[in-house]
């Protein structure tokens, strides 16, 4: 439970942040306030209600404008199809249970337990529509529906709810059938009564009124005009016109123009819209599974008992806030992020012009002089390590003296090593390796014919000529695995992120083929890790669940890249690849290659750990694409590349799926708009 509310308030730490819909009558932020004020100290709100409410469409679009004006309360929708707030006598009953074979059910049957289970602070009652087709159309029957809804009223104050709202019914359209004019008569009759309690300090949101002018000015230019197919229920314009006027008489909302809720944030309207309907059912079947009720054909009726389990729900509306999360983070990124212009990939190099097989990302380093050096671990080559110096169209251009590397014992013997594919240069000069370390039968003795994989780090004091092996830092469950590659953690994208340094990887629940395989992130202060020496390693913590709670050597991180859990095989999501923030856009920048999918993919963050999906970079049939490496040659670019400006360039290897040895070297430019 506590994983899950730190999910709701991490949710809502986003909705916060989002942009608003323009609205020209008034101010986004006088909006805002007036929403607020309006909800101040309400947590959970409740409908109560008939088939309307069960429906529920004006209540996804109430709650989509207040999720894009960054308000969050917790709604459940708890509408009852058939229930009626009146207390009918068989006969008024008996035409239904001709037609439906049951009694319409009566909310004061489950008021008690609804009010008890769930606690509303704030409760909408929205009933009539079902009490004006059941109840006679002469004072007793209007004397009755005015005493049940004042009784309801005054029963759920007294239970502890602060706040009580009654919604005027929907209006009823006879399609020209005097025979049913009645129905709309009471349902104007209603109107007008719980209007006129307004005087006495009731809270009533009027959708008869605004329904009714919708209808006749519809029908008035078009006579096959409708806003119910039926009659009774409304579809999603008249669903729209219910969420409108609710909007109004609450929260003071003076005008809308967007035609429905899917308009009502700048982007992935549909899909919010969707995710917030699937949140509200979720939640829905819960609680009415728990509350139980008397009509049958609905979860919690007498022959739809439902699932009750609070585990199982927990889990389901924990997944739903998931994906709602993640589209607020895309809604929020979108209007930046489009000032990105992302480049077609171009060939710098191809394979006979490459003097050595790319065996992990470049590490770079612009030098006080202008020109940048490409550092390569290429482990198949002797003597391993590599240095070029070049330029964004030849960055191999001049070969320099390769740098040394102290490994301190480890990884003596091929096929084990240690790869520099990253670095940092630290403001006292001083150089930070990011390393990956593959330990693997049957080298260094091994007998057990396991392979370990690690991250660790190293430091040079000579501007990159040599480096010394610090030690392991990041590990996972998945090390001791008997093929080779199945427990290999990728290596290694790195962020600098308010005085730590983020270092992400493959996380592994296990080594085995079914073991699930996911992209993950762990991180220690930068400035322990500058001080870092063999004997004084940082603890590295993984990210898990909103917090960072797991050890770096034995723990397992979250999932921080949506959607990468999967079989740990060959169409995984792997960190082979590299990570910047791009200063201009203020967000963070991460490469992922999916090389079973011939696909490199760019994702984009806002606090380095909620990333989403930007586009595919490159999509090659027959090749994989590992060891991206992002490069800024100017000077508003970090020397070592952790940060970029307006204009840099990612990099990266299309290898041969058939040949690993086989490489086309590739280059895509990237510029950001003002």
């Amino acid at each position: 439970m506590n994983r899950l509310m730190t999910l709701i308030r991490r949710t809502l730490m986003i909705l916060s942040a989002l942009p608003f819909i323009a609205m020209p009558a008034r101010s986004q932020t006088e909006e805002r306030s007036h929403a607020k004020a309006a909800l101040q100290g309400v947590g959970k709100v409740v409908f109560l209600g008939d088939s309307i409410t069960q429906a529920g469409d004006f209540i996804v679009d109430v709650q989509c404008w207040l999720f894009s004006h960054g308000i969050g309360n917790h709604i459940i929708n708890l509408g009852l199809g058939s229930e009626t707030v009146t207390d009918l006598t068989p006969d008024e009953n008996a035409g239904h249970v001709q037609a439906y074979q049951f009694a319409r059910p009566a909310i004061k049957e489950r008021l008690g337990r609804a009010l008890d289970l769930t606690k509303p602070d704030l409760l909408f009652v929205c009933y009539g529509m079902n009490d004006a087709g059941a109840l006679p159309a002469d004072d007793t029957g209007f004397k009755r529906f005015n005493e049940a809804i004042t009784r309801l009223r005054n029963e759920a104050l007294k239970s502890g709810v602060r706040r009580v709202v009654v919604c005027t019914p929907p209006v009823h359209d006879d399609k020209g059938d005097s025979t049913k004019a009645f129905h709309d008569a009471n349902l104007t009759k209603y109107t007008a009564w719980l209007l006129s309690k307004r005087a006495e300090g009731w809270e009533v949101v009027d959708f008869h009124t605004s329904m009714r002018k919708a209808l006749d000015d519809g029908r008035a230019a078009n006579p096959l005009f409708s806003l119910a197919d039926d009659g009774t229920h409304p579809g999603r314009e008249g669903h729209w016109i219910m969420a409108k006027q609710l909007l109004q008489d609450i929260f003071r909302v003076e005008k809308l123009t967007a035609k429905g809720a899917e308009e009502l944030l700048p982007s992935h309207g549909a899909e919010m819209r969707s995710a917030v309907r699937h949140l509200t059912d979720i939640r829905f079947s819960y609680w009415m599974a728990i509350i139980r009720h008397q009509r049958p054909g609905v979860i919690g009726g007498p022959d739809q008992a439902g699932k009750s389990d609070i585990e199982e729900f927990n889990a389901a509306q924990s997944t739903s806030l998931r994906q709602i999360h993640g589209l607020w983070r895309r809604i929020k990124a979108s209007s930046t992020m489009d000032r990105m212009q992302i480049g077609s990939p171009e060939i710098i190099y191809t394979d006979d012009r490459m003097p050595y097989t790319m065996d992990a990302s470049w590490a770079t380093l612009r030098g006080k002089d202008g020109s940048t050096t490409f550092f390569q671990t290429a482990m198949g080559l002797k003597p391993y390590y590599f240095r070029h110096s070049g330029t964004p169209d030849d960055p191999l251009k001049a070969a320099l003296p390769p740098y040394s590397f102290d490994y301190r014992g480890n990884n003596q013997a091929w096929p084990s090593g240690c790869w520099l594919p990253n670095l940092y240069q630290h403001s006292d000069g001083s150089l930070i390796g990011f390393a990956h370390r593959e330990d693997l039968y049957p080298s260094n003795g091994r007998t057990d014919g396991g392979h370990n994989f690690f991250i660790g780090l190293a430091k040079s004091g000579d501007g990159g000529l040599s480096w010394t092996y610090l030690g392991d830092v990041i590990a996972t469950r998945g090390n001791g695995a008997t093929k080779e590659g199945f427990a290999n953690l990728g290596g290694v994208p790195y962020l600098i992120v308010d005085g730590h340094v983020y270092l992400y990887f493959n996380e592994h629940d296990g080594p085995a083929e079914s073991d699930n395989r996911f992209l993950s992130v762990a991180r220690a202060s930068l400035r322990e890790v500058a001080a870092a020496t063999p004997s004084r390693k940082p603890r590295f913590l993984k990210y898990r669940d909103g917090a960072w709670s797991e050890d770096g050597m034995t723990g397992v991180g979250s999932e921080v890249i949506p959607n990468s859990r999967c079989r740990n095989d060959s169409s995984a999501y792997d960190f082979h690849s590299d990570a910047t923030f791009c200063r201009p856009l203020g967000r963070y920048l991460i490469t992922v290659q999916k090389h079973g999918l011939n696909q490199l993919k760019l994702y984009s963050s806002e606090n380095a750990v909620d990333w989403v999906f930007e586009k595919d970079l490159d999509v090659a049939p027959g090749f994989m694409h590992p060891y991206s490496t992002f490069v800024g040659f100017g000077e508003d670019s970090a020397p070592d590349s952790h940060e970029v400006g307006n204009e840099f360039f990612i990099f990266f290897p299309r290898k041969s799926l058939a040949d690993y040895n086989v490489e086309t070297l590739c280059r895509i430019q990237v510029t950001i708009k003002p």
